[in-house]
């Protein structure tokens, strides 16, 4: 992992957004579906900025291949590619001298071993499936890999008639370059430009010693089945059985070498230009678990989280007015538009929001922030909040056993709201406060009296009579 997402540092980076630089995982990423000629389409775009972003190349989240060589022993192991070694070796060891027998065995085995390639190239890490779709699919491709080795073979052919040490140079050439031939076939689907040294040979540099790494193992594989056939008891085995093995490690050892070719191919498919497709690898490799589609409230917060580490607050709080300005905002992203006017030094004008914060997060309850923003409310310059905001506010308080923080709010009531219905209820909740909690009786007899002379016929004013006569 050379790349990490900008948001979550202990992640690998699955996009870049070349317009403001910001890296991404397949979490952060924006995904919007589009309607195109095939029909519908997956595009990506950067939360933070909203343009259109690049994937990042596959081998930022790839596994490397050479950490992962005992899953590509273990690969032609699995159900399908064991069953088609095993059957195919039998066919071989039975008939070893008929000769359409072998080339079908032989044909059939390179189709799979190219159906291998092909499926490792796209993303799958499963052997693909054998069918007659299969073998018969991609014919052409097949004779096309054919025809490299054809045309190979006769050009060393050809200059080994002229010299032969300029055809061994060439075959030497031919043999350490022919992985990245075979994966250009793959990508480009055509041998002329699969067969242009002007395009492999600049391929097999830019991936440097990986490729040279790649082909070390390929080696070994080539080499392997010789080495193994030297340990076998010949003189004990049954000619049958010694055929049946011979063929089924060689096809074993071949379905290795093409799917480590294909895992090259996808692990540096924007070095060879290879396009993926990014929903299928991201299917096949299990590189994460499916998620519900974000939604577009998802989608801000991700790119403001982003804005707000990189330090760019201004375009954070631009990015949250049009959310911020509407009936009824979501209460989080109120908060933060709040916290980056603090946080950008905009003190004043985050004192002016403070009234507009406190009344959303008033209505959708959020009783713990609202009683701590209140003391910032009473020092807005502003205009009050609305009368039923700060009446449950200090509700709250009450609730809290936060009996100064209630009496503040219900003098700044009965400051700010001296037409309102709700005045008389507050006066009453005022009077219990203080006698009970504040223990100043004086004042709130004072308060009662003032309730039952000024609001003679209201509902509360015999409810106040009755207190005041406890109060004494």
């Amino acid at each position: 992992m050379s790349l990490e997402c900008s948001l979550h540092r202990a992640r690998p980076a699955h996009f870049v957004c070349y317009e403001c630089g910001t890296s991404l995982c397949d979490e952060c990423v924006s995904t919007r579906v589009s309607q195109g000629y095939g029909g519908k389409e997956k595009n990506y775009f950067c939360p933070a900025c909203d343009s259109q972003v690049q994937l990042a190349g596959l081998g930022n989240v790839m596994v490397p291949f050479w950490h992962r060589l005992s899953s590509v022993f273990l690969y032609p192991f699995q159900l399908v590619p064991l069953i088609l070694t095993a059957v195919l070796s039998l066919l071989a060891a039975v008939f070893p001298t008929n000769i359409l027998v072998s080339l079908g065995v032989w044909v059939i085995m390179m189709k799979y071993a190219y159906a291998v390639l092909i499926e490792t190239g796209r993303g799958s890490l499963n052997a693909p499936d054998v069918s007659v779709e299969l073998i018969n699919q991609d014919v052409m491709q097949v004779l096309k890999q054919y025809l490299v080795f054809a045309l190979l073979g006769g050009s060393i052919g050809f200059v080994a008639s002229h010299s032969v040490m300029a055809a061994i140079f060439l075959g030497v050439l031919a043999i350490a370059c022919l992985p990245m031939i075979l994966m250009l076939l793959v990508s480009i689907n055509s041998v002329l430009q699969a067969l242009n040294p002007m395009l492999f040979v600049p391929i097999i540099f830019r991936i440097g010693w990986p490729y040279l790494l790649m082909y070390l193992f390929l080696a070994f594989f080539m080499a392997a089945p010789a080495a193994f056939f030297a340990y076998l008891p010949v003189e004990v085995m049954p000619p049958l059985l010694y055929a049946f093995v011979i063929s089924f490690v060689s096809q074993c050892y071949t379905i290795m070498s093409y799917h480590l070719m294909g895992y090259v191919l996808l692990q540096y498919h924007d070095r060879i230009g290879y396009v993926v497709d990014y929903e299928f690898f991201i299917e096949n490799q299990g590189g994460r678990a499916k998620r519900k589609p974000k939604s577009a409230e998802e989608d801000l917060k991700t790119g403001l989280s982003i804005l707000v580490k990189n330090g760019k607050y201004r375009e954070a709080l631009d990015k949250l007015l049009p959310f911020v300005k509407q009936k009824d905002p979501d209460w989080e992203l109120s908060e933060k538009f709040y916290q980056l006017l603090n946080m950008s030094g905009e003190q004043d004008k985050a004192l002016r929001y403070s009234v507009r914060h406190f009344e959303v997060l008033v209505k959708n309850n959020r009783k713990k922030q609202a009683t701590e923003l209140f003391p910032k409310i009473t020092a807005s310059p502003t205009a009050p909040p609305a009368a039923g905001s700060v009446f449950a506010m200090a509700g709250w308080c009450e609730e809290m056993n936060d009996f100064k923080s209630a009496l503040n709010g219900y003098v700044y009531f009965t400051k700010h709201f001296k037409n309102d219905p709700l005045l008389p209820e507050v006066y009453f909740k005022l009077a219990m406060l203080l006698h009970e909690k504040g223990r100043k009786s004086d004042k709130a007899r004072q308060i009662l009296r003032g309730i039952i002379k000024a609001f003679p016929g209201h509902d509360l004013t015999p409810k106040a009579m009755q207190y005041l006569k406890a109060v004494g």
